[in-house]
């Protein structure tokens, strides 16, 4: 592969800092720099250096993603150990209460080079109600930690896009930010690739442009991409109505997939409700029925790892990939108290599989019909209860037996240091920390909930600490725990449509054609300049996009003349800019276009006066003249038209309101 100029340049200062004591290299590029081949070039270096290295992703796109240049696991599956040992079920009489399964930590000391991308999805934030305990809750503190870099001689490469939609719980990457590793005590550089690799165009413009308002919140000023209508199209213009608009994006997925196959788009929305939505039209206009069908193409809405597929087994299958139905077989329905669950054995191939070799298995359809993308806590407790009742049908006297056995071993005194609800477990939980010399907090500072919590948290870190390592109790029967890993209902296929989904669930995947539905329009903030990012990074050939609203969006100017003297009445009247008080993102944007308009050309602003019933916007500018501008807000769209009044021998005579108005007409959708 051909490097291009930057590419070699962060080729050799990472070729320096393998030499280094430094542990942690940022490599980060927009969409389009060839960060997918600098893993490739990355693996070929470290084999040049002979260094032991392991290729891990944030997630399960991101692992297929650079699955062609590198055998890559997701770092959940590389740091944490199975769970099915350490199942932890409240048991009533037949009625599982609840289901919580805990992933400890696998340090991994032999390993010398870690190559992480699509870092930008790493979060670090704790999920403290989670059913699902990956070690510490915090992803990129296990991360650090399993890798041991801290104290042995070893190193991690991260790569992603830190102008990339994070992980749902943060709100920018930590994964790619030197104050993370600042404040950990991690000697770290970073490079950031900037050669396109990829053909230009409104697309590639557009996705330019929303980097640089999200790095600098200065500039998240009004623009509008240009529709060249060959990368980039606004339905916004070509469209009159809602309506129609919506269906100009069902039709053209509909006329794409039928003229090319499966594969070719996808419809990418701000929300699992709105994606839910255009999953329901196009397979309308597809003809297929309102259950699943075959033809129907799904995507696999979690890693499933060794996933029983008829005769076959697959080690690893990533969220995000794609598979066409070939038939349907027996469905099959459980329901409990809480809720019910559905099963539908289908044949299938995968949608990259160009041999479309044939599997079978259960999938699980509950997300068909609500649209979501996780089961709740309620059906996943459903999915474990079915397969227990089950269980004990097949074996009526094992958990008899169980139950004997765990009473003869030991007194329910004992038992309550193995049970993290009770006062007991966190007392000897706390003594098993200080002989391992860990420094315990301050009750004295804490409330008893948080230190209670605080000791739960060092027990996932220590697990050598946690009282549970010594309970004699069985936990389940041997023959049921081999069932969790076996049996099809249990590790069914949990699937979605895959004609629209939402953002998190399609980044860093790529189609020919993307149609980008941004939903209900509301301020510019950061989060949704990301999405758009991430969206449109997803487009491999063009997009189309619908509801550009506040993010692609002009203003109209107009100039008004208004009595010299009222307005001056009115200066008087207004608000002081500096007690204007919280600002909208709006508003603030369109405080740093008018500030860095006024400042050469010596105008300030004076006073602010709001009408938040109408919600539009006053701003009074003192200069050589007053004069004022208007702006008016519409929910749909955002700023829709701004009006600049002066008194007439200041408007058609005062050269520096002339230049003024200049500046605001590059802002205007048209001129007067």
């Amino acid at each position: 592969m051909q490097l291009t100029t930057g590419q070699q340049i962060a080729l050799d200062k990472i070729d320096r800092f393998l030499d280094s004591d430094r542990k942690i290299f940022i490599l980060t590029g927009q969409t389009g720099t060839g960060k997918v081949g600098m893993v490739d070039s990355i693996l070929r270096l470290a084999g040049r250096r002979q260094l032991t290295t392991k290729l891990m992703a944030a997630t399960g796109p991101a692992a297929k993603a650079v699955s062609a240049v590198g055998q890559a696991q997701t770092i959940h599956r590389s740091i944490y150990q199975r769970a099915h040992d350490e199942v932890e079920v409240n048991d009533q009489d037949t009625q599982i209460a609840a289901v919580r399964l805990k992933f400890p930590l696998e340090n991994d000391t032999n390993t010398r080079l870690f190559v992480v991308y699509g870092a930008a999805m790493i979060s670090n934030q704790e999920n403290a109600m989670s059913r699902l305990q990956f070690g510490s809750g915090r992803l990129l503190d296990d991360l650090i930690a399993a890798t041991g870099i801290k104290n042995r001689p070893a190193q991690i490469i991260m790569i992603g896009d830190e102008f990339q939609l994070p992980a749902a719980s943060v709100s920018t990457p930590p994964a790619l930010s030197m104050a993370y590793y600042r404040d950990h005590q991690l000697a770290a550089e970073k490079y950031e690739l900037t050669d396109l690799t990829t053909p230009t165009g409104s697309l590639a413009v557009t996705r330019h442009q929303l980097s640089t308002m999200i790095a600098d919140p200065v500039k998240r000023l009004p623009f509008e991409f240009e529709d060249d209508g060959q990368t980039l199209f606004n339905l916004d213009f070509r469209c009159h109505s809602d309506q129609e608009r919506e269906q100009a994006i069902v039709n053209e997925f509909v006329k794409e997939f039928r003229k090319r196959g499966q594969g070719q788009g996808c419809v990418i929305t701000n929300n699992n409700a709105l994606a839910h939505a255009y999953n329901q039209q196009i397979r309308k206009r597809m003809g297929l029925a309102d259950r699943l069908a075959v033809g129907d193409v799904l995507y696999f809405t979690r890693n499933q790892y060794d996933l029983p597929l008829g005769t076959d087994k697959l080690n690893d299958v990533f969220a995000g990939t794609t598979i066409c139905i070939t038939a349907l077989g027996a469905n099959r329905d459980y329901r409990n108290q809480q809720c019910q669950l559905h099963f539908q054995e289908a044949r299938f191939f995968f949608l990259n599989d160009p041999a479309r070799h044939q599997y079978t298995a259960e999938l699980i359809t509950n997300l068909l019909t609500t649209g979501e993308t996780q089961l709740s806590d309620q059906e996943v407790v459903a999915l474990y209860q079915d397969l227990y009742e089950r269980f004990k049908a097949s074996h009526p006297d094992v958990m008899t037996q169980l139950k004997e056995h765990n009473q003869q071993v030991e007194s329910d005194d004992v038992h309550r240091q193995h049970d993290a609800r009770t006062t007991e477990f966190l007392q000897a939980a706390a003594e098993h920390l200080r002989q391992l010399g860990i420094t315990l907090p301050d009750p004295e500072q804490l409330t008893t909930r948080q230190y209670n919590q605080a000791i739960r948290q060092l027990v996932q870190a220590h697990p050598d600490a946690d009282p549970r390592r010594d309970c004699k109790r069985q936990k389940l029967p041997n023959m049921l725990m081999k069932l969790l890993q076996t049996d099809p209902y249990y590790k069914g296929v949990l699937v979605q449509y895959a004609y629209a989904r939402n953002c998190y669930r399609a980044a860093e995947e790529k189609w020919p054609n993307v149609y980008l539905d941004f939903g209900c329009p509301t301020n510019v903030t950061e989060h949704r300049l990301r999405f758009a990012y991430t969206a449109l990074s997803c487009a491999k050939r063009w997009a189309e996009v619908r509801n550009a609203g506040s993010i692609f969006r002009k203003f109209k100017l107009n100039t008004q003349v208004i009595d010299g003297q009222r307005l001056a009445r009115d200066v008087q009247m207004a608000t002081s800019f500096d007690q204007v008080g919280p600002v909208t993102a709006l508003e603030r944007s369109l405080f740093a276009h008018l500030q860095s308009l006024c400042g050469p050309l010596d105008f300030t602003i004076s006073g602010v006066d709001r009408e938040l019933a109408k919600y539009y916007l006053l701003v009074y500018l003192a200069g050589a003249d007053s004069c004022r501008i208007q702006f008016y807000y519409s929910p749909k769209v955002g700023w829709t038209t701004a009006n600049l009044a002066a008194d007439r021998e200041a408007l058609d005579h005062n050269e520096a309101i002339q230049k003024l108005i200049a500046g605001l007409r590059q802002l205007s959708a048209q001129e007067d």
